[in-house]
């Protein structure tokens, strides 16, 4: 990752937030941290952040807004059923508009990195790249255990096939301020299959409901589905055949 690539990533970077556990931010982050151009930058960022959060937390409710409200509404009430109407007509019109523009201009549609697509490509270069698991355990209860204690999906569903592979840990990594669980089998120590979970409510755009979605990202070969609200990926060096044996039907 160049300078340039480092502080696009760290312009969404929210200091004090989940975003620190995305692994594009650490290595955006340590990138900075040997750049002294790119580190004054940061700073100046950090503070802009702050002074924004403390902007909004000193915001106060102005002093009799509540009764003007309440008067409002009474003079509404208290107009002829013509004028209501034409009132009511202006004002659902106005609420139209409103939903178009946040149709029009709806982050999702402007923003291609939210995209899961992104999110795979992104998961796979998590593990490629090498991670300190945050748990190192063979057993399943523990694992779903320690992700519910992290909010990271501890309900999350796997199948009997995925069950029987010698699991090895798991971590908790960020995507867009969301928790993904990620899971890791293998044997000697050594990753070979990763699981990562995710609400799906956080991708404008994931799997089909139990849609098996194949594709080769990188050096591994994926595939995603969608079940009980969330995106399931499971990535790994082996092929479609095996890792279709692995999946929900396989």
């Amino acid at each position: 990752m160049n300078n340039e690539q480092a502080k696009k990533v760290l312009l969404r970077f929210r200091p004090g937030t989940r975003d620190e556990l995305d692994p594009e931010v650490r290595e955006a982050l340590a990138v900075a941290a040997h750049d002294p151009e790119l580190t004054g930058w940061l700073e100046n960022h950090r503070r802009f952040q702050q002074t924004m959060q403390a902007g909004v937390r000193d915001v106060t409710i102005p002093a009799g807004l509540r009764e003007q409200i309440l008067a409002e509404r009474q003079a509404f009430f208290s107009l002829r059923p013509h004028s209501r109407r034409v009132m009511l007509a202006s004002v659902l019109a106005g609420a139209l508009g409103l939903i178009l523009l946040g149709t029009l201009f709806n982050p999702w549609r402007s923003d291609p990195e939210a995209q899961f697509a992104t999110f795979r490509s992104r998961m796979v270069r998590a593990a490629l790249r090498g991670y300190a698991m945050e748990l190192e355990t063979s057993k399943p209860a523990e694992v779903r255990q320690f992700l519910a204690a992290r909010n990271a999906h501890g309900n999350l569903e796997t199948t009997s096939a995925l069950e029987e592979q010698p699991l090895l840990g798991c971590a908790v990594l960020a995507w867009r301020s969301q928790a993904a669980a990620m899971i890791c089998y293998g044997r000697a120590g050594q990753p070979e299959l990763w699981l990562f979970v995710v609400d799906s409510a956080a991708l404008p755009d994931p799997p089909g409901e139990q849609v098996m979605a194949f594709a080769r990202v990188n050096r591994l070969n994926t595939v995603a589905w969608n079940r009980g609200g969330k995106t399931y990926l499971l990535a790994g060096a082996v092929d479609d055949a095996t890792l279709r044996e692995l999946v929900p039907g396989g």
